[in-house]
């Protein structure tokens, strides 16, 4: 890509007395030459036009002697650049090769590179993570979105959102006004991994820089994995207790519970008693969707049994069998979740 285009002059020109008083920002507690350094950062600036990696010299020079100070300085002073210029992705591929040669030429002798982070750090912060932050400024330079999965009740709510702001303590984000409402439920976000990030991520609400339509998050935490986004479909919660029976087809046995959700793929069940029924068992799974008067009689396997205390979780899949029984739970699930999400937007409504 040819950067000495008028359009990209011109842009970079309108960019350049921000970017130098945001220069003097960054160096402004230090001890510095400031003629110096102003030469030495116009030069790094206007190197753009020119489609190469300037030389450090002048500016690892104007810096001083503090080898740290000189790395930290300039590396997110590129940031800065990098966030200034939504959707110029040349911008964000020039501030990567600038700080690997700052990190080259800073100190030879050195065998590993230090942590550099913009952002303030604190025992919960993951953004110490070089790495994530520049997945940040990558995405906030091409314009990519990001995918946020809370879920509230149950039902997923998911939409995407742009990275608006990279802060020295939080990422902004615009955002769906429903999506926030389940954030603010949760009291944390959670963001898909995509092709820019490499595994799901969740972070707190930073409640003092919030504005509408946009959200701030820090003290990101990778996840392992996100169970809740392989769900093919919402698990939604019964409107009121739900007795259950489950009657084992190989023993006949048969125990209560209480319906705990229930999605068009199958069911979750708290019961008191196992009656050796196991992970693998073929059950009868009987009960009342009382709203709609519909009695449900249908055939599940057992996929997972978790013991709490004196209590015991059944995860069940429903079998093909009944599809007058199974249009019932995929209307009644529907129902549910449509009334969720309603509550949802009302409980946002009554925050603001």
């Amino acid at each position: 890509m040819r950067l000495l285009q008028e359009e990209a002059t011109n842009l970079l020109e309108s960019k350049k007395s921000d970017f130098l008083k945001k220069a003097f920002e960054f160096i402004s507690s230090h001890s510095v030459d400031e003629d110096l350094f102003e030469r030495s950062i116009l030069e790094y600036y206007e190197s753009l036009y020119k489609q190469i990696i300037p030389s450090s010299t002048n500016l690892l020079k104007s810096l001083g002697e503090k080898s740290f100070l000189k790395e930290n300085i300039l590396i997110k002073l590129g940031w800065y650049l990098a966030t200034s210029f939504k959707n110029e992705e040349w911008v964000g591929d020039f501030i990567f090769s600038w700080e690997e040669l700052i990190l080259e030429k800073a100190d030879k002798n050195r065998s590993t590179k230090p942590t550099l982070s913009i952002f303030k750090e604190c025992d919960e912060s993951f953004l110490k993570d070089d790495s994530l932050l520049r997945s940040f400024v990558s995405m906030k330079v091409k314009g990519a979105f990001v995918t946020f999965l809370n879920l509230y009740k149950g039902v997923h709510i998911k939409n995407s959102g742009e990275v608006l702001r990279v802060d020295e303590d939080s990422v902004t984000f615009s955002i769906d006004s429903l999506q926030e409402a389940a954030i603010r439920n949760d009291n944390q976000a959670y963001i898909l991994q995509n092709s820019v990030l490499e595994k799901p991520l969740k972070a707190d609400i930073c409640y003092a820089k919030s504005k509408p339509g946009e959200i701030s998050l820090r003290n990101f935490v990778y996840l392992i994995d996100m169970p809740a986004s392989l769900r093919e479909s919402a698990r939604v919660h019964p409107r009121v207790a739900t007795p259950v029976t489950l009657k084992d087809k190989k023993s006949s046995l048969a125990i209560n519970g209480i319906l705990f959700d229930i999605s068009t793929g199958g069911l979750g069940v708290l019961s008191r008693d196992s009656a050796n029924i196991t992970a693998g068992s073929v059950v009868e799974v009987s009960f009342e969707l009382k709203d709609e008067g519909e009695k449900i009689q249908i055939m599940g396997e057992v996929i997972n049994l978790v013991e709490h205390k004196e209590a015991f979780r059944f995860s069940i899949k429903f079998l093909p069998s009944n599809v007058s029984m199974q249009e019932a739970i995929n209307t009644h699930v529907r129902a549910r979740e449509k009334e969720t999400i309603k509550e949802l937007k009302e409980q946002f409504v009554e925050l603001f």
